[in-house]
């Protein structure tokens, strides 16, 4: 296995070089459209041309910045240094956030090294031209990718991605990868008729997790102006969890109508397990959903079961291992109904855990396995890939509860760390390294955020339970040994990598427990 990793970083390098090559040798491409233009008259051509001929900019410049109260840092594009001209040009425009902004219509690579405080999330103001396609934005942080975004909007927008940066001095690059341009000739004239570029505003480091002070302006600054953090285990960019409370919902009452909706981690796959005793137990799971090996897994040790037990309720859990936000909508699973339609209009509470299948997250367990899985990596870049387009997915999976059950009130919860938190020990995990733990949080952080971030769009009476707030029981240590699926802690919330079944890296009877927890938090 080690030699395995070995072998992948020798391959990463040589293919990041023969990348740089590929790109600094670009060639100017055309190909004819298929236009009825073309048969009609002799001498008119439509050609697309994708306009990279060669040109690089690969400028690190260090970039003139401003520091707000709360220690954010923001870069505006327009006063980074960029090399070749022809490749970059800046335009005003009233609506960019300091009258200026930056256009990159050929194969760049824009950079600047800006020293900041500790960051936990980066954003990029951009917009695109849109030309047979959307511009697409590589972001990346000292050599790190951060995400491949498509920027499908033609108006400025936040594109946000979570990090854990300490205190210093960082190298930003963003790449513009795929320029395009549409253009009608006629003899010796020609029009452009549409253009793919990128357009940039401005980057922002931040950590949302901290409150402005009046009192303190720190100065903009080209040098590290503060010692980097010694914390070896960093907060997730995440809001806090609500004050617990055991008091139900006044529209929960006893006896009341519960549904469960979600997934694996949902259903209790795995939840017949402790960390002292890794055995599957199949008398705790529905008889009707274990008949088959790619069975649903519902266990009535799984937080909905505890969740009803405790405050009275009737349930019905609906949860299935494997679910995407498909099969709670449209699409049948494992010969049982679409998980909606055992929401009815006397429902009086839902719980609602969703989005790493879509996202296809536990991918990211045998990539770090296997190989050394850095961002770059396929299934990293995937799963990025999916997170982005998890909100709207969920905020639809709200909409139709809503429909269904219009006075329920809706829990939706997120996903613990798997893996432990950077800094904080591998345990068992003797394969997983510091660079796949930084790569592994930042990705789950990511998919955390995109479901709260569908519980703030749909808002009302949607309520998010955070697991990975400070004082969320997934989030504790004993003696600073962590409860992720590496430790050897006897606490430990989830089955560790020994666990031969399908309930490896899923919550076992702890983590239900914890779950169980946060949701009554909320309520």
């Amino acid at each position: 296995m080690t030699n395995k990793k070995v072998a992948s970083r020798s391959r990463s390098k040589r293919s990041i070089t023969k990348r740089a090559i590929k790109s600094s040798k670009h060639p100017l491409h055309k190909r004819i459209l298929k236009n009825p233009l073309n048969r009609l008259f002799a001498g008119v051509t439509v050609i697309a041309v994708a306009t990279g001929v060669g040109i690089l900019a690969n400028v690190f410049s260090t970039a003139q910045i401003s520091v707000a109260a709360d220690n954010s840092v923001t870069v505006e594009a327009e006063n980074i240094t960029f090399n070749p001209t022809n490749a970059v040009s800046i335009f005003n425009d009233p609506s960019a956030s300091a009258g200026r902004a930056v256009k990159i219509n050929d194969i760049a690579t824009v950079s600047a090294t800006t020293t900041t405080s500790t960051v936990k999330e980066l954003s990029v103001t951009a917009k695109g031209g849109q030309c047979e396609g959307a511009p697409i934005m590589e972001v990346k942080v000292d050599g790190d990718l951060l995400g491949t975004t498509p920027v499908t909007s033609v108006v400025w927008k936040k594109y946000t991605y979570p990090v854990i940066l300490k205190a210093g001095s960082h190298d930003l690059e963003i790449d513009f990868t795929n320029p395009h341009s549409q253009v009608f000739s006629f003899f010796f004239f020609r029009w452009t008729i549409c253009e793919r570029a990128l357009n940039l505003d401005k980057v922002v480091y931040d950590d949302p997790t901290v409150t402005p002070s009046p009192s303190t302006t720190p100065s903009p600054s080209t040098s590290p102006t503060s010692t980097p953090t010694t914390s070896t285990t960093p907060t997730p960019t995440t809001s806090s969890t609500p004050t617990p409370t055991t008091t139900p919902s006044p529209v929960i009452k006893p006896g009341a109508r519960m549904v469960g909706l979600g997934d694996s981690y949902s259903s209790g796959a795995g939840a017949d397990r402790t960390p002292s005793n890794e055995a599957v137990n199949v008398a705790v799971y529905d008889p009707t959903s274990v008949t088959r090996t790619d069975s649903c897994s519902r266990s009535t040790l799984n937080a909905h079961y505890l969740l009803a037990r405790n405050l009275g309720l009737t349930l019905t859990d609906a949860s299935c291992a494997g679910a995407t936000t498909a099969n709670i909508l449209t699409t049948p699973l494992f010969g049982e109904p679409k998980q909606i339609d055992k929401v009815t209009s006397d429902t009086a509470l839902v719980a609602l855990l969703i989005g790493g299948n879509d996202a296809k997250a536990l991918n990211l367990v045998p990539c770090v396995i296997r190989i050394e899985c850095l961002a770059t990596n396929i299934n990293v870049r995937n799963a990025y890939a999916g997170i982005a387009t998890l909100p709207q997915k969920i905020v639809n999976v709200i909409s139709a509860v809503r429909q269904k059950a219009p006075n329920a009130e809706i829990l939706v919860t997120g996903y613990p760390l798997i893996f432990p938190a950077p800094g904080q020990s591998r345990g068992i995990c003797t394969w997983l390294s510091a660079n796949e733990q930084t790569v592994a949080y930042n990705m789950q952080v990511a998919l955390n955020n995109a479901i709260k971030n569908s519980v703030a769009t749909a808002g009302g009476n949607v309520k998010y339970a955070d697991p990975l707030a400070a004082d969320s029981p997934f989030m504790q240590t004993d003696n600073g040994v962590g409860r992720d699926a590496c430790s050897t802690n006897l606490n430990r919330w989830i089955n560790g990598p020994n666990d031969g079944s399908a309930g490896a890296f899923h919550p076992n009877i702890l983590g239900q427990q914890y779950y169980e927890q946060i949701l009554k938090a909320a309520l």
